[in-house]
């Protein structure tokens, strides 16, 4: 192969390769936002090597090229030049991935503009690869390495480009060392990508791990609740057993003495509502215990997702994940346990709510019986067996009740030990987070000993400038005696024109005063004028609407008249009605007389209203004439006024 078609060769690659760095840039820039204002210069790279691989078909392309290329290193150490100030100077502490591009160059022929574009490029590049080192000390990140090689393989390509200029390297080295740098690149972006990823999941582990302690919190509260109720139901068991005790005995001794049941039945009755009493609290802790299980079916099945979760982060994690998966799995288990366990529960519970609501039904009926015993005595025998037998049911049931609380307690005693481990977990990766996080306080401690000792230097220097300040304000103090010199001169000079310019003024603003008091009388004048119309005119209104009601209440009573036709059927009330309408056509003949008689006068006042406005018109010209005269004898003023200046002007400069 020839030289120039390696060259060519090269310069494809370049481009494909820059291609393949914009590419791997933009998926940067969508995982983190803050990479997007380094996106431009990736578009001016790009644009710059599809111009240097058009060298045969583009005159002047390497011009264009490193027109180009100094165009995006300006922006790229404008940037650079900002974060190291934002980093460094204002003292803020930010965890910032800096993207930072060199700029691709490519061999030109020698120009002294070419030559010193490139010599401003190499000392840029030079400045922002010791601007990215004492970042990487401060953030400890490949990606900024991995630019800061970038930018010394792009100022030692401008250097190898300016020796092959002069003949001392051959064409071919230069696209070599700009096709290496493009690899760099390329890399760079690679790395970038990729810390972005190890920190979302970084940040999902511990989203991950606060869940996990928010849903052990709500597991531990609940089986407190659970163990709570349980005493209660073994509390009110033994209520209830005690109270069927005394219903029993109370029974036996109603059945051996018959005359003695009546004076007790009140007592039995009182009893019985207490028992109904036992009985609804019984129901409704029963309910509540219900509720229990479903929110530990509910937390169970939480626990079941966040495990699965974890276990595919874990597996995503690698090497690092794997005790936190087998964490997941026995958690996993545990949930698994424990919700087959409610389940059983619920099913007896449900048992004994099906029995006590029975029991319920019992009592409810031997109330109504022992109403009615005053009156049948004899059924109170068969009553007091079914007490007996609904009582033993209810102490069944009760130790069943028990038995339940038992297991529940049991329940909530494996899910505090269930809880106690997942807690221990959730320790150890805060103790692993707590490790990087002192290590990251290490750092800062180490760049506050760094900062301190910039500003004693910086004291040092402050006091020599404030020493040059002190010779600069003598220097000032001179200047200012100087310039309040030159001041009260001038002021002199202002005084006398500005006395002047307010004679002037005076005599203006005396005409305009004697304007103004014309112009507020023909004013006052065309207001009253238009206040007299308005109030005719609402006459007017006036007028036309009690004509408007007098016609309706003309036609309302024409209705009447019709109707009362209809209905009269002898002679004499069609003649009451003929006279009537003969009134109203009399009424109705004044009327229009008196609308004749207003229209007549409607035009008379209307001949008046445009007598008065042909008045006003000729105001307003005499207004318009007397201000043009005005303006003109103030146009008279100021020109004599000038003349009087420009004479006594010339009279200086003669003197």
């Amino acid at each position: 192969m020839n030289e120039d078609q390696i060259l060519m060769t090269l310069t494809h690659m370049q481009t494909f390769v820059v291609a393949m760095a914009f590419v791997i840039f933009y998926q940067v820039v969508r995982k983190d936002k803050y990479f997007k204002k380094w996106l431009p210069v990736f578009v001016f790279l790009f644009i710059g090597g599809i111009v240097s691989s058009l060298k045969d078909f583009i005159i002047e392309a390497n011009l264009i090229a490193n027109l180009i290329n100094a165009i995006t290193v300006v922006f790229l150490f404008a940037v650079t030049y900002r974060e190291y100030n934002s980093t460094f100077k204002a003292g803020k502490d930010r965890s910032i991935n800096l993207k930072v591009a060199a700029v691709p160059f490519t061999a030109i022929a020698f120009d002294p503009i070419i030559f010193g574009l490139e010599i401003f490029i190499i000392s840029l590049c030079f400045y922002s690869g010791y601007m990215l080192i004492k970042i990487y000390k401060k953030y400890r990140r490949p990606t900024h390495l991995f630019f800061c090689f970038a930018i010394v393989i792009a100022a030692f390509s401008v250097i190898v480009s300016i020796f092959t200029d002069f003949g001392y390297l051959p064409k071919v080295f230069g696209p070599g060392v700009t096709f290496v740098f493009y690899t760099v690149l390329v890399n760079s972006g690679v790395v970038a990508y990729i810390e972005i990823r190890i920190e979302a999941q970084k940040s999902e582990l511990r989203s991950m791990t606060l869940s996990m302690k928010e849903v052990l919190d709500a597991g531990s509260h609940a089986s407190i609740n659970t163990a709570n109720m349980a005493a209660e139901l073994a509390s009110s068991a033994n209520e209830v057993n005690a109270a069927n005790v005394e219903i029993s005995s109370i029974t036996e001794e109603l059945t051996g003495n018959a005359s003695i049941q009546l004076e007790e039945l009140t007592m039995i009755d009182e009893k019985a509502n207490e028992l109904n009493q036992l009985y609804s609290d019984v129901l409704i802790s029963a309910e509540s215990i219900r509720g229990i299980m479903d929110i530990i079916n509910h937390i169970s099945g939480q626990t079941n997702l966040l495990a699965l979760n974890a276990s595919i982060e874990a597996g995503r994690a690698g090497e690092q994940g794997r005790g936190f998966a087998v964490v997941a799995n026995e958690v996993r288990k545990l949930a698994e346990e424990s919700k087959k366990s409610v389940i059983g529960t619920e099913n007896k519970v449900s048992d004994i709510l099906m029995k006590i609501k029975k029991s319920v039904n019992i009592q409810v009926t031997i109330g109504a019986d022992i109403r009615h015993s005053v009156v049948a005595i004899e059924e109170i025998s068969d009553l007091m067996k079914n007490i007996n037998y609904s009582s033993q049911q209810q102490t069944t049931a009760m130790g069943e009740i028990t038995e339940t609380a038992t297991k529940l307690t049991e329940l909530a005693e494996n899910l505090k030990n269930s809880l106690s481990k997942t807690t221990i977990i959730s320790e150890e990766v805060d103790e692993i987070n707590e490790e990087e996080d002192n290590e990251n306080i290490k750092r800062k401690v180490e760049r506050k000993a760094k900062k301190e000792a910039v500003k004693k230097a910086k004291v040092k220097k402050n006091a020599w400038k404030e020493a040059k300040l002190k010779v600069k304000k003598a220097k000032a103090l001179k200047n200012a005696k100087k310039e309040a010199e030159l001041k009260a001169i001038r002021d002199k000079e202002n005084l006398a024109r500005k006395e002047e310019e307010l004679k002037v003024k005076k005599v203006k603003a005396v005409e305009n005063a004697k304007r103004e008091a014309e112009l507020k009388v023909i004013r006052d004048k065309e207001r009253r004028v238009k206040k007299e119309a308005e109030l005719k005119v609402k006459k007017e209104k006036a007028v036309e609407n009690a004509k408007l009601k007098a016609e309706q209440k003309a036609k309302k009573e024409q209705d009447r008249l019709i109707k009362k036709e209809a209905e009269l059927k002898s002679k004499k009330e069609k003649e009451i009605l003929a006279k009537k309408e003969a009134e109203l056509r009399a009424i109705r003949d004044k009327e229009r007389l008196v609308k004749k008689e207003a229209e007549l006068k409607s035009k008379k006042e209307k001949e008046i209203l445009a007598k008065k406005e042909a008045e006003l018109r000729a105001i307003r010209d005499k207004e318009r004439r007397v201000k043009k005269e005005a303006e003109l004898k103030v146009k008279k003023e100021k020109a004599v006024e000038n003349a009087k200046l420009k004479a006594e002007q010339k009279a200086k400069k003669e003197q």
